[in-house]
């Protein structure tokens, strides 16, 4: 069943609003069966304000008859608040005539939170030695946000390191690269680890390489899954030099 393996809410309605149905995801959201939701509105899944909310939504997208994005913060059953983005858009019969809508909608909880916090470091860092990484656990730990003050102490601009060009691994020295990604994995491997404290040598833009000290933290998001990488380098070549 391809609906029951989506992770992200899908459900579907009449014109009026009234659930034709769901997929499991849905249902773990809004902590009913699928039988309870069909036939039923979003008055009796949610707060009467979310649901006056999501209705006005639906009404909005009907009226218009295009696919439209929302996001909203939604509170569970459970008592969690989360942010979710969701699409929805109108499902037509052979003649074009609007008989529904289908949506499907993600928690992005994780991510609108990591953004906060990315903007705050930012100001934190821009003016200081300590430079921020942000990357994703995935081959080459590709850069999904770098602290202006890279250009002072490494030499690159920001975008040339976070539009896909350079891929962090490519800038660790050779020799240090292998032990460095055998301890991140590692670490990516065993939930109990939060904190990853490494020194390596850095690539400057320049080609030279300068030794750095990386503490990076690892934030695992209980409910998307999603792991979050964050580093935090210092050059300390000078204190290498001198020992």
């Amino acid at each position: 069943n391809v609906l029951a393996s989506i992770p992200h809410f899908v459900f579907w309605k009449d014109r009026d609003s009234v659930y034709l149905g769901c997929n499991p995801a849905f249902e773990r959201l809004v902590a009913k069966r699928e039988m309870d939701i069909v036939g039923g509105t979003d008055f009796a899944c949610f707060s009467e304000e979310q649901a006056r909310q999501f209705r006005a939504d639906d009404e909005r997208m009907l009226s218009e008859g295009r696919p439209i994005r929302f996001v909203e913060w939604v509170d569970y059953p459970d008592g969690r608040r989360r942010l979710l983005e969701s699409l929805k858009t109108p499902f037509r019969d052979t003649t074009g005539r609007v008989l529904g809508l289908v949506g499907i909608a993600r928690d992005i909880t994780a991510q609108h939170q990591s953004r906060k916090e990315l903007e705050a470091e930012r100001a934190l860092f821009v003016a200081g030695p300590t430079v921020m990484f942000r990357w994703r656990p995935a081959e080459g730990w590709p850069v999904e946000y770098v602290s202006p003050n890279v250009l002072n102490e490494f030499g690159y601009q920001p975008d040339a390191l976070t539009h896909g060009k350079t891929l962090f691994a490519d800038l660790v020295h050779p020799d240090d690269l292998p032990h460095i990604a055998a301890e991140v994995r590692g670490c990516l491997a065993d939930p109990a680890c939060t904190d990853l404290t490494q020194r390596y040598r850095l690539r400057h833009a320049n080609g030279s390489y300068r030794w750095v000290l990386d503490q990076t933290s690892i934030r695992r998001d209980k409910d998307s899954g999603e792991v979050d990488l964050r580093g935090y380098l210092i050059d300390f070549s000078d204190a290498v030099a001198n020992e």
